[in-house]
């Protein structure tokens, strides 16, 4: 095998290859990788076969407060070892230590690998994961999140199921309307901004700029929704969708959309819209935190009410 650092010539052949991996989604493209590239160093990797075929690409940067590991990846949610479908537990092994030798040269003596969760997959797909456990690598974390099965019976009690009715029937009786008009966008942004600060004294993760950044260049892939009454934003969602999923990156109700269900409603609508696009899979994202060891309760009601259920994302250390 040969193994090459990723630079930006190599940036139309890492995306084109990104079609054929079971677990790629549209953050794993180049373009999402950089838009905020000056937060991490990055140390991606292309892994060719002996023919100097494309055999797997790996996202990964330096953990910045420690360059004896490498993140996999610092820059998203998860990222992984993108191979094709039919590359099976052996041969991601084998990469796995190439990738160790590779990584060992530059002083680095661990990978942090967030592995890709099965809802964003395009198919159930745990080779790497097989092949880690044959490396010793260690699970050091996992997060819980909430997702809704789009291809099954909703695991909704007959009191949540009403609640949700009476609820999107409120909203409809007082006029709110689900709109897709950016121009919320500063306004949803304030509202997220004050209710993470109240709730948890902590910022959004994107700021303003970088939201308005990736909904410009993903305008596919990113979807903005708010709710209105009488012109003004009650409540909001900023969704990212790709493959057979919709994920709910950011969700915002402000007081006076409590009062309407304002919230409720807009989920219900999108999980609607997610149904009716043939969507797999709807992703309300995690409900725990301090690295996955405490488990917001409320948080997670305020999700399964709606017909979540839990799925794990797991994060491993290979040490070498």
């Amino acid at each position: 095998m040969r193994l090459i650092k990723y630079t930006d010539s190599y940036k139309e052949e890492w995306d084109s290859w990104l079609k054929h991996s079971p677990c790629a989604t549209f953050l794993h493209s180049r373009q999402f990788l950089s838009y905020h590239k000056q937060r991490f160093e990055d140390c991606s990797v292309l892994i060719f076969d002996e023919e100097d075929k494309l055999l797997a690409v790996f996202a990964a940067a330096f953990d910045q407060n420690d360059r004896t590991k490498i993140i996999s990846h610092q820059g998203i949610t998860y990222a992984g070892l993108l191979t094709v479908a039919k590359a099976d537990a052996n041969l991601h092994k084998e990469i796995f230590q190439e990738l160790m030798s590779f990584y060992r040269k530059m002083g680095v003596s661990s990978i942090i690998y967030k592995a890709v969760p099965d809802c964003f997959k395009k198919v159930n797909f745990d080779n790497d994961l097989y092949a880690l456990q044959q490396l010793n690598a260690r699970l050091i974390r996992r997060d819980l999140n909430c997702v809704i099965d789009l291809r099954r019976q909703l695991f909704l009690n007959s009191k949540d199921l009403s609640n949700i009715r009476n609820k999107v029937s409120k909203a409809k009786k007082n006029g709110l309307k689900i709109i897709e008009d950016l121009k919320y966008l500063q306004e949803f942004y304030d509202i997220i901004c004050q209710n993470l600060s109240l709730k948890y004294q902590i910022k959004p993760v994107h700021s303003l700029k970088e939201l308005m950044l990736l909904q410009e260049l993903f305008p596919e892939n990113i979807l903005f929704r708010a709710v209105v009454k009488d012109s003004q934003i009650i409540a909001g969602a900023f969704i990212f969708q790709d493959n057979y999923f919709y994920h709910t990156q950011y969700l915002a109700n402000s007081e006076l959309g409590k009062q309407f269900s304002a919230l409720d409603y807009l989920i219900h609508m999108c999980i609607s819209e997610a149904s009716q696009k043939n969507k797999d899979y709807f992703s309300f994202g995690i409900s725990t935190e301090q690295q996955g060891l405490y488990f917001n309760q409320g948080l997670y009601a305020s999700k399964a009410k709606h017909g979540g259920l839990g799925m794990v994302h797991d994060f491993y250390q290979l040490d070498f």
